[in-house]
């Protein structure tokens, strides 16, 4: 990406049929939208700021599934990108439940402590 939206990468696609291997995955989510989604559709291809199917789908006139393809590093017309490694450590998870628990723990004891008579 270059430093203004003008700036657009080279992306060499070869003639003729083609084999692609990568990543099938869903869409990236849309976690921090400031705005809609600004399209510069007068050119092609078009500068989106976040993967719309549903968008994209409409611009091109025909049905698109919800899904991305990752193209693998190795591919013919692949470009960098930064492909987050999901951390899928189970201790993390194990370190909440604990917490909870024992937050459940503490707040059944101060139950029972504070609804209890003494009887003299």
């Amino acid at each position: 990406m270059g430093k203004t939206r003008e700036q657009l990468p080279e992306i060499k696609i070869p003639e003729g049929s083609l084999d692609i291997r990568g990543i099938l995955d869903l869409q990236p989510s849309r976690t921090l939208v400031l705005a809609d989604n600004v399209n510069q559709t007068g050119r092609w291809p078009a500068v989106l700021q976040y993967v719309d199917i549903a968008e994209i789908s409409t611009m091109l006139g025909y049905e698109l599934y919800d899904m991305v393809l990752w193209l693998n590093k190795d591919e013919v017309s692949s470009f960098k990108y930064d492909m987050p490694v999901l951390n899928l450590n189970s201790a993390k998870n194990n370190g909440y439940a604990f917490q909870w628990f024992a937050m459940s723990l503490a707040l059944f004891v101060i139950y029972i402590v504070v609804n209890t008579k003494r009887q003299k």
